[in-house]
C-alpha cells in the first residue's frame, strides 16, 4: 500500500481540549514527527476507520484534516534535517 501524508491543521483547531484529543488519536496510531505533522503505517481499513473517527471528532465548520497519500518512490525519497526522522515503515502514513 502506499504511504500517505497526513497533517492536521492545527491553525484551525480553534479548541486546544479538541486539538489534544485528535492528537492523541493519532498518535495512537503513529508518531508524532512535528508539533501538527504526524506518521504512521495504515492499510485501507485502518485509514477509513481513523477517517471516520477524526471527522466526528473535529468541529466540521471550523477544523480540518489532511490527508496526503505518497507514492512508493515519494515515501523514499523522503529526506530531513537536523534531528527531524523518518519513520521507515513500508507503508508510511504521515498525519
Amino acid at each position: 500500500m502506499p504511504p500517505l501524508y497526513i497533517t492536521e491543521q492545527g491553525a484551525r483547531l480553534e479548541i486546544d481540549k479538541r486539538r489534544a484529543r485528535i492528537a492523541k488519536r493519532l498518535e495512537s496510531v503513529g508518531e508524532r514527527v512535528q508539533y501538527s505533522v504526524f506518521e504512521a503505517d495504515l492499510d485501507d481499513r485502518a485509514l477509513t476507520r481513523l477517517m471516520a473517527q477524526l471527522g466526528r471528532a473535529i468541529d466540521q465548520r471550523t477544523d480540518g484534516v489532511r490527508i496526503y497519500r505518497l507514492c512508493g518512490d515519494c515515501a523514499a525519497a523522503l529526506r530531513t534535517v537536523g534531528q527531524a526522522k523518518v519513520v521507515p515503515e513500508p507503508g508510511l502514513v504521515i498525519v
